[in-house]
């Protein structure tokens, strides 16, 4: 893997197992990191804002490796990743759409709150039937501050 940290793992028949493992790798890179930022966000949406317009506050609030997932989890072509920082720069299109790139691809942005603010999830998808992007991004609340510990790409 001379240069490349880039795992895939292409699922067929052993989903859980993947499932269980990656699981174990976010625990362990949450438990072990020192995930801090300098002052506590104020709220999800004001994080959320910074995060989407802001890449130098953005690359410090992922969480790495960045559990990348692509398909649909129902089906067995589903395919997971484990994203470096470097991967994410190779990437054709932004992490994360801002607001302004949410109007300009005709998406719309949902957020879910869960586990009294302490873990999120944006779904950037879509307006209307078409199903050509389709995005779920999960967050995680530490300390008071946010962090990006998953993206999962749906799109069709």
């Amino acid at each position: 893997m001379s240069g490349n940290t880039s795992i895939r793992i292409t699922t067929s028949g052993c989903l859980v197992i993947a499932v269980f493992l990656l699981s174990c790798v976010v625990t362990t890179s949450v438990a072990s990191s020192p995930l801090s930022c300098p002052k506590p966000d104020k709220s999800f949406p004001a994080f959320l804002s910074r995060f989407t317009s802001d890449a130098v506050f953005q690359e410090s609030r992922v969480i790495f490796p960045l559990v990348s997932r692509f398909g649909d989890y129902r089906l067995s072509n589903q395919t997971v990743e484990l994203w470096s920082l470097s991967d994410i720069h190779k990437q054709k299109n932004p992490l994360i759409y801002s607001r302004s790139d949410l109007k300009k691809q005709f998406l719309v942005q949902s957020i879910s709150l869960f586990q009294p603010h302490r873990y999120a999830e944006v779904i950037q998808e879509n307006a209307g039937e078409a199903d050509s992007t389709r995005l779920l991004y999960k967050f995680r609340e530490v300390g008071g501050c946010w962090f990006l510990e998953e993206v999962h790409d749906r799109s069709l």
